[in-house]
């Protein structure tokens, strides 16, 4: 039996054959605090990231992955109350982002329409979740597969006037109160 799980394996083995520019920052020792935080453990493709990863980006730069320690805390960035539960955007864990401001979420009730768990698209001029129907580990082999040229040609590409987002935190303290405010207009 391998040391290593199979969802680090996996990871791995997407990572160190993107077809894209890749960044990554390993933790210097794995975020048991975030892990736990989360409630998700090794073997799991969430907690192989939280564990060992303070920053990702995929496709060049286009993708952020949010991870344990560091500027890209999915704990901080989501304010996880003690249950674990995201108060960011209540009932969505955002888990990446995109050069444009869009945003990736794993489904905790945000979404009646997609299983819990599954991946969520927030536009960022839209506040409707829509469902991608993927699993995180599918969302993580897609993004990790994904081309600058692919992207251009399904209309993923830089905003004209583009200007990259600084801070990804203060965006999405931005982003959230807009949307929550939008909520509690609907009724």
């Amino acid at each position: 039996m391998s040391k290593h799980t199979n969802a680090e394996f996996q990871i791995n083995e997407w990572f160190n054959n993107t077809p894209e520019a890749i960044e990554l920052e390993r933790n210097t020792k794995r975020d048991s605090y975030s892990m736990t935080k989360l409630h998700v453990h090794d073997g799991s493709y969430l907690g192989e990231i939280v564990g060992n990863y303070s920053k990702v980006t995929l496709c060049a730069g286009y993708f952020g992955l949010l991870c344990g320690m560091g500027e890209n805390s999915i704990v901080d960035i989501n304010a996880l109350n003690k249950n674990g539960m995201p108060e960011l955007f209540p009932g969505a864990l955002i888990i990446a982002y995109d050069m444009n401001g869009n945003i990736f979420a794993l489904n905790s009730g945000a979404c009646k329409e997609a299983g819990v768990g599954r991946v969520l698209y927030l536009p960022k001029e839209s506040f409707a979740w829509e469902d991608l129907d993927l699993s995180y580990a599918q969302f993580l082999k897609w993004i990790s597969g994904l081309t600058e040229n692919e992207l251009i040609i399904n209309g993923w590409k830089p905003d004209d006037g583009y200007t990259p987002i600084s801070n990804i935190s203060e965006y999405l303290l931005g982003k959230a109160a807009a949307y929550n405010m939008f909520l509690r207009q609907r009724g």
